[in-house]
């Protein structure tokens, strides 16, 4: 929803064309995640590998943890999905009888590097009744170390990338530092730990039809590995720096700036940023909605720019808020929420000008300046 995916994808594509060119020659990087990555995450992470000359060979697993690519398990079936997509080719199905093991991947595309987004579906296993809170800790803290181990020991660099924030109704915020804490105890000290919880935020209304307080929207999912790609290519690339033992190498957050107004500044035409709710342009009724799709404006204030440029601390958006004459649920966005967004110039789609467009907030702001929409798919 921000100022981003144009600004974000230009940049990321002139920071990863770079390291391309400077590559003497495309390195081999296996990707294994869980359901998180079966869509717009994993696709745009995919995609930006790729561009960036790495010979990618993807594996994702709905559903998936370390029992499901250790070969010390059984074999693990799912029926929520797997993605494998090779330089030869991309295949989806709906059911595996058995998920891919990452030793067996290891020996059959012999990587450089291995990708590992996972860690979701622990959750269960932390808050599970069966064991006290410390034995569950243990448990899967061993899972990500043997996770870790069995890469690391076949001679791959690892990148491990965090679930991203879920709603905290979902997952209490304690639980989901603890999953970051564990996370980097067992992996820190072998490969780099991307803490996905410092650049996302659940913004979906939950509970709620369709969303289930973890997996995010295209948009949202989008943005996300557009923070990753960058880093993840880098630290691929290069290598851990020189100057830093391997052990100790932060999770880099995206480079964000506190917003203060400044006219001198130029807008960009996209950007992504982290924002508040602050006022909305509401209707009472839908009696009120005479169009099959309508805009609501919204005002908003920009906490911190991650990619782009913006000269004043508020902004403009254009939710849509009724879509084939149902209500959507950017209509629930609630005020005082944070969320993490990419933004396009409303401009850029003018097909949507045509729709009718409930505002009671441009009018009072002195500086109108550009209205943004959160950037389509």
């Amino acid at each position: 929803m921000a100022r981003s995916l144009l600004a974000a994808v230009a940049l990321s594509l002139l920071a990863i064309a770079t390291l391309a060119t400077s590559a003497s020659a495309a390195q081999r990087v296996l990707f294994l995640g869980d359901s998180l990555s079966m869509g717009a995450f994993g696709t745009t992470l995919d995609k930006r590998l790729r561009e960036a000359d790495l010979e990618v060979y993807t594996s994702v697993t709905g559903g998936a943890t370390p029992v499901y690519w250790l070969e010390e398990f059984p074999p693990m079936p799912t029926d929520i999905g797997h993605w494998k997509k090779t330089p030869k080719e991309d295949q989806r199905v709906k059911v595996l009888d058995a998920t891919p093991k990452v030793e067996a991947l290891i020996a059959a595309y012999k990587p450089d590097a291995v990708i590992v987004q996972t860690g979701t579906n622990l959750y269960s296993a932390l808050r599970s009744s069966r064991t006290t809170p410390e034995q569950a800790q243990t448990k899967v803290l061993s899972l990500m170390q043997k996770m870790a181990a069995a890469i690391t020991s076949r001679g791959c660099t690892l990148y491990w990338i965090t679930p991203a924030s879920a709603h905290p109704e979902k997952f209490p915020a304690p639980l989901q530092r603890l999953m970051l804490d564990l996370t980097k105890r067992a992996v820190g000290t072998s490969g780099r730990v991307f803490d996905s919880f410092a650049v996302t935020t659940y913004q979906d209304p939950y509970p709620a039809p369709g969303n289930d307080g973890i997996h995010y929207g295209p948009t949202e999912a989008a943005a996300w590995a557009e923070i990753v790609a960058p880093d993840a290519i880098s630290f691929l690339k290069t290598g851990p720096s020189p100057r830093i033992p391997k052990a100790t190498v932060p999770p880099i957050a995206p480079r964000a700036r506190i917003v203060e107004d400044d006219p001198t500044e130029a807008d960009s035409s996209a950007l992504t940023a982290e924002i508040r709710l602050v006022r909305k342009s509401d209707f009472t009724t839908p009696s009120e909605i005479t169009y099959n799709n309508a805009l609501a404006i919204y005002e908003w204030e920009i906490l911190r720019v991650i990619e782009g440029t913006h000269s004043s601390k508020r902004i403009l958006v254009a939710h849509q808020v009724v879509k084939g004459r149902k209500i959507t649920p950017e209509r629930d966005l609630k005020l005082g929420k944070t969320y993490i967004v990419q933004l396009v110039p409303l401009s850029d789609y003018p097909s949507v000008e045509s729709w009718q467009t409930i505002d009671k907030i441009s009018q009072d702001l002195s500086r109108q300046g550009t209205i943004y929409i959160p950037k389509m798919d």
